[in-house]
């Protein structure tokens, strides 16, 4: 049997628990590498837990508590159990799951559970060990728990299956605070302020929150792993149940979702005996004028708790422990939070300003990764990542100028059976909406210059994206640089996606070009004050390494496909395969050459439906600059760059490269310094 490290707390932290938890006279132990907080008692249950005998059929619900863990036992058990509402309704959530590690949480409140021989019995629950009880249940188990994955079997996720539901840790810190207060078997006595203190620095049970969620999010792509976030499920419920029912491999009618949804409806559920614990309402067991077990049910009302300290805390707090993760594009992507907008400093204000002349508004910076986007962003940025997917959207995602119009033509092409008379009918712009362009053109769509473009032309200018494509017929195709934690959570999970990435000395000079060329930008500084801007994180879209770091996070799941632009360029042939064999197509080798053909940079240039030139484009252009496709060859930033500018180059590369197993590729051959 593994033995489970456990760590003591110091003796100033046990005093202070103990002063604060009156149900935990006995005090709490740290276990596992992880050092989660559990009670005493669990010393000597620690190992047998994690030796406990698994079934193929049992169904897992794992959660750090008050993360939406009683609604989803409830879906979960429905749809496992073929929707039999009657027999839930006659069985409570309590006997259709074993909490299995209650008894060591529960233990000091046995006497009164025996004496009171509530539902059924709960003093058995209590005192007999959760591994030890499972082994009487008959199959197929349901099992409930807090653990962290660390605590459980080694063997869980190979033998069953598992749900886990994580939740903004600032509304399940302020739900577990009135849990620890009503039930004596905790009985926190202190207050909001003193708990949340104690939740930032991982002394609360079961704690600590991060170690917890990143342990199961790590796991999240196992084939019998259900991740989800209970916010997303707050959003769109019927989705989650066909989550669920998928996971489980269940099927129902679109009428017994509706059903299923109208049960699960808070209104419904805090009012259903069978799983608001009504049976535990007894003064023995709960604090007199505490809340409900099953309280408000929605997400962002954390807000009411906190004040401005505690919401910057909250706010660094987070932003420190999501650091160089992909889970902050989650974190930070609840449908009902706001996106995150800071200021940038009124000198870098003012410096953007007489550099942009396209952008008088001035910019802001949105999201965790604080990426800069015109200030006229602030009022879309939550709709854009609510915006409705489809399972048929292709989605090209980049930095600017890493490549972005090659891989759109590319794939455009693949999916649409090789049609090159229609590629070249419908110019590119018409092929794909560009999601966010509105909003760094809408200051020049009031220039009379402009009248003049097409009527499609001035809708993407005016409408923002999210609307335009609402109408759109499938298969879209839809074009973006904002980065994943700025695009809608479920992206990855219900649509194919692009992401394509470019050595970011190679971008700094294709965007100057860019941002000279076109007015909505009107860049007027030179070369050396660009790159400066670029890797300051000063430029729109920046920061670049933090852009791409979220893509390549996210480069194994099954919907993305991670692409370097110098890869393409190189082999094309190759890279045409990897594109049609992740969206299931096959072509021929004569195909794929006239393709390769097609792409070439001497034929791209002179597409007029890729290449930006027409004349009806010319009110959007400088005359002055670079053309829209340039050279499109890798290695070319070295002119650009003097000596100073390379070594500082070289040095910030490997800064932000450090500690990761991201690498751009090295295949050209740089002329020397001399």
């Amino acid at each position: 049997m593994t033995s489970v490290q456990i760590t003591e707390l110091t003796k100033e932290t046990d005093e202070l628990l103990r002063n604060l938890y009156k149900g935990h006279s006995e005090g709490f132990l740290q276990f596992g590498a992880g050092r989660f907080i559990l009670p005493t008692s669990y010393r000597e249950h620690a190992a047998p837990m994690r030796a406990l005998p698994l079934r193929p059929d049992d169904v897992w619900v794992a959660t750090f508590p008050r993360c939406g863990t009683t609604w989803t036992q409830e879906l979960v058990w429905l749809v496992q159990n073929n929707l039999d509402y009657k027999k839930a309704a006659e069985i409570s959530l309590l006997e259709r799951y074993l909490f299995i590690e209650l008894f060591t949480f529960m233990h000091e409140q046995l006497p009164v559970f025996e004496a009171l021989d509530l539902d059924g019995g709960m003093g058995e629950v209590m005192k007999t060990p959760g591994y030890i009880m499972a082994e009487k249940m008959p199959s197929p188990r349901f099992i409930k728990t807090h653990l962290p994955m660390s605590l459980l079997s080694p063997n869980l996720l190979d033998t069953s299956k598992v749900v886990y539901v994580a939740r903004d840790p600032r509304d399940a810190a302020v739900s577990f605070y009135y849990h620890n207060k009503r039930f004596k078997g905790h009985d926190y006595v202190g207050d909001f302020k003193s708990y949340w203190d104690l939740f930032q620095k991982d002394l609360i049970p079961w704690s600590p929150f991060w170690a917890h969620v990143k342990e199961a999010w790590a796991l999240r792509y196992h084939p019998n792993m259900l991740f989800m976030f209970y916010e997303d499920m707050l959003k769109d419920l019927p989705a989650a149940i066909k989550r669920v029912a998928k996971f489980f491999r269940k099927t129902y009618s679109e009428q017994q979702i509706r059903t299923l949804c109208e049960h699960l409806d808070f209104k419904n559920f805090k009012n259903n005996s069978s799983v608001n614990f009504e049976t535990m309402n007894h003064p023995l067991i709960i604090n007199e004028g505490s809340e409900a077990f099953v309280r408000q049910g929605k997400a962002g009302g954390w807000a009411e708790h906190f004040d401005e300290d505690m919401r910057r805390q909250a706010r660094e707090w987070v932003e420190r422990h999501l650091q160089d993760t992909d889970l902050q594009s989650f974190f930070f992507a609840m449908a009902t939070s706001e996106v995150e907008i800071r200021n940038l400093s009124s000198d870098t204000v003012d410096l953007l300003r007489t550099l942009f002349k396209g952008h008088s508004e001035g910019f802001l910076r949105f999201g965790p990764g604080g990426y800069v986007l015109p200030a006229s962003y602030a009022a879309h940025a939550d709709a854009l990542r609510r915006m409705p997917l489809r399972h048929d959207d292709t989605w090209i995602v980049t930095c600017p100028r890493s490549g972005t119009t090659l891989a759109q033509e590319m794939v455009w092409l693949l999916k649409n059976s090789l049609d090159y008379d229609a590629a070249r009918r419908t110019a590119l712009h018409d092929r794909y909406n560009f999601i966010e362009v509105f909003s760094f053109r809408h200051e020049q769509v009031q220039n009379p210059d402009l009248l003049n473009l097409n009527s499609k032309i001035m809708e993407k200018l005016a409408r923002p994206g999210y609307k335009s494509v609402e109408t759109a017929a499938s298969p879209r195709f839809l074009k973006s640089h904002l980065p994943l934690s700025l695009l809608p959570p479920a992206l990855l999970d219900t649509c194919k996606l692009i992401y394509m990435t470019r050595d970011p000395r190679d971008v700094a000079v294709s965007y100057y070009h860019l941002s000279r060329l076109m007015k909505f930008h009107d860049y007027v500084g030179d070369f050396k004050s660009f790159w400066d801007l670029f890797i300051e994180d000063a430029v729109p879209y920046a920061p670049f390494f933090s852009h791409v770091k979220e893509a390549w996070a996210q480069r194994d799941h099954p919907n993305m496909l991670f692409m370097f632009y110098e890869d393409v360029i190189k082999d094309k042939q190759a890279a045409i395969r990897r594109v049609s064999n992740f969206f299931g197509r096959e072509y021929s080798e004569d195909e794929v050459m006239k393709l390769c053909e097609h792409l070439d940079i001497s034929n791209f240039k002179t597409n007029d439906s890729v290449n930006f030139a027409s004349a009806k484009f010319a009110a959007m252009r400088n005359n002055d600059a670079e053309p829209f496709i340039r050279k499109g060859v890798a290695g070319s930033w070295y002119a650009s760059f003097d000596v100073g500018m390379r070594e500082q180059a070289a040095r910030w590369m490997r800064h932000n490269l450090a500690g990761t197993d991201l690498r751009f590729p090295n295949e050209v051959s740089l002329p020397s310094d001399e």
